[in-house]
């Protein structure tokens, strides 16, 4: 599964909770609902749950996904489904509640999004001391990060232990 095929419907989902979210910095008496997209709104929400949770619950497409960041996922989705509980038209929510549920979709799909990206490769090209030749070498973001985060780890160590010599 790809990550368009889950992100797409659930960015046209928040579009259309979106516009009436953002005009509550200063809400007029009555904000209505822009029109809904064929494919989104409260009845198209709980299938892009259940495909969600079931990517999640499966490792595979979110493989570097932190277990808090899983649970705050599972947890916005599930204020996310109260909220469209029983709702049929985004114009049946309160300014407030489509607020709660602009920002739960935000968290959902930032932290989906940085989870997905994790598992991307990327191939960097060095060149080896004494050669001209250059070695490809690919690894996830995720093992990058890592790697670096070993060697920064490994440097200040390293400096912390060693005795400093010097002319004071």
């Amino acid at each position: 599964m790809r990550l368009h095929d889950f992100v797409y419907p659930l960015a046209a989902f928040l579009m259309a909770v979106a516009a009436p979210a953002a005009a509550l910095s200063d809400p007029p008496a009555e904000v209505a609902a822009p029109p809904m997209l064929p494919d989104s709104g409260p009845r198209s929400f709980p299938a892009a749950r259940d495909r969600i949770l079931a990517d999640l619950e499966a490792r595979d497409v979110y493989v570097h996904i932190r277990e808090s960041e899983r649970r705050e996922v599972i947890k916005a989705l599930e204020r996310m489904g109260q909220v469209l509980e029983g709702v049929d038209d985004l114009a049946q929510l309160t300014p407030e509640q489509r607020a709660a549920l602009l920002n739960d979709q935000e968290t959902v799909n930032t932290l989906l999004t940085q989870a997905w990206q994790q598992g991307q490769l990327i191939c960097k090209r060095d060149r080896t001391v004494g050669t001209r030749f250059k070695k490809t070498q690919c690894k996830t973001k995720y093992e990058w990060d890592m790697e670096r985060e070993t060697a920064q780890m490994s440097i200040k160590r390293i400096q912390r232990l060693e005795p400093r010599t010097g002319g004071r």
